[in-house]
């Protein structure tokens, strides 16, 4: 609340940073829900804080003292760990502004350059998992440098995608994901299910749709199965996806409600009451929600 960052004398300066900015954000739309603008103003501003943890340079989050001095860490090497970060790295922590998804971006250059970046964060996500043989459990069991799917840091990454208006990457690397970093096997979740987050995190894979903390949004990705139903208190929600494979994971063109849905969102109130979302997929990328 003074220095508007976590300093490391605190311990995790870039993850609580994070944490408590995902805090403010969503405390601000409860007061503003309420009429206590003031409050929803202060807390809205107080989310920026982790701004001031990112280095230009390296393009990266990293700790500082409460003098406002960069740890000896900045620059570093992004995928070691340090006490910065709480079970992850910088690679990892960078995706973590998402609350705040307009600055974050301009802060990493545009939604274009947060693209790139993050295309190149999948890309060594990708050959991380490749080099790693899986039955040898000094391999297996070591901790991943970039996507970490058995973890919280960077769940959300692939959703990042669609948010910047590239939401073909989101059903690529989706679908990459639920197929590499899970399995159907007794070892299938891809680590501590921690109290239901990884198995959750898949199922809104499964579904289509991916929800934002602390809003009413969720970023549409893409089904895995060709029916399901979401039975709600007031309702049922269906969702459709007749041409789904592995092969035909883009997403074309979607329907809610039998109107066309243009954009990779959906609101709550879209769901809550019932419906239904139609996915026509095919195996090529198109120009949806872009």
């Amino acid at each position: 609340m003074q220095l508007g960052y976590v300093p490391e004398s605190d311990g995790a300066s870039v993850s609580l940073t994070l944490e408590y900015g995902q805090d403010d954000v969503a405390l601000g739309q409860f007061a503003q829900a309420l009429g206590h603008t003031d409050d929803a103003t202060a807390l809205a501003a107080r989310a920026q804080g982790y701004k001031k943890l990112f280095d230009p340079d390296s393009g990266f989050l990293w700790g500082k003292s409460s003098d406002g001095t960069w740890l000896p860490t900045r620059g570093g090497d992004p995928v070691a760990g340090s006490s910065e970060f709480t079970e992850a790295n910088a690679w990892q922590s960078v995706w973590g502004a998402w609350f705040d998804f307009d600055g974050f971006a301009e802060m990493l250059g545009g939604k274009e350059k947060l693209v790139e970046k993050l295309e190149d964060f999948f890309v060594k996500s990708k050959a991380d998992y490749d080099s790693v043989n899986w039955s040898a459990p000094l391999s297996s069991g070591g901790l991943r440098k970039y996507y970490r799917g058995e973890n919280e840091a960077d769940l959300q990454a692939i959703y990042l995608f669609a948010m910047a208006g590239h939401p073909e990457l989101t059903q690529k690397w989706l679908s990459w994901a639920e197929h590499e970093v899970y399995g159907p096997g007794p070892d299938g979740s891809p680590g501590n299910d921690d109290g239901g987050t990884m198995a959750s995190w898949l199922i809104f894979g499964a579904l289509g749709f991916y929800p934002v903390p602390g809003t009413d949004r969720y970023v549409v990705g893409a089904p895995m199965m060709p029916h399901a139903e979401i039975h709600l208190a007031n309702g049922t929600f269906t969702i459709d996806a007749p041409d789904v494979s592995d092969a035909n994971l883009y997403v074309q063109s979607v329907e809610l409600n039998g109107a066309p849905l243009t954009q990779a969102v959906l609101h709550h109130a879209d769901l809550k009451a019932g419906g239904s979302l139609l996915f026509h997929m095919g195996p090529t990328p198109s120009a949806w929600g872009r």
